[in-house]
């Protein structure tokens, strides 16, 4: 019984790691002009925030664009790694976000 106790108190007291948070709290956002007139081209901007107050790790997004918008490209960044499909959707990840946008 004085075996069992100990046993007990050492699996109690002995300290274990801990994550602060498990799922991360990314808010999208997207920055496009209100009117374009036809055939012209416009910036579509994405904007992901990670709300909480440590960095997001291995965070994927998928963006749908409109049909009616013929896509250009994508510019580069050294947090985000996109490509393209041929429906106009892109996939983005990033190994590692920072807290805010």
């Amino acid at each position: 019984m004085v075996r069992l106790i100990r046993i007990l108190a050492a699996a109690v007291l002995i300290p274990s790691a801990a994550l602060a948070h498990v799922v991360v709290d990314v808010r999208m956002s997207f920055d496009v002009p209100q009117f374009v007139p036809i055939q012209q081209s416009f910036r579509y901007r994405v904007i992901a925030d990670d709300l909480n107050n440590d960095n997001g790790a291995g965070i994927v997004v998928t963006i749908v664009l409109p049909p009616q918008v013929n896509l250009s490209g994508v510019t580069k960044s050294d947090t985000w790694k996109c490509t393209e499909s041929p429906r106009l959707t892109l996939t983005c990840s990033a190994e590692q976000i920072v807290p805010g946008p």
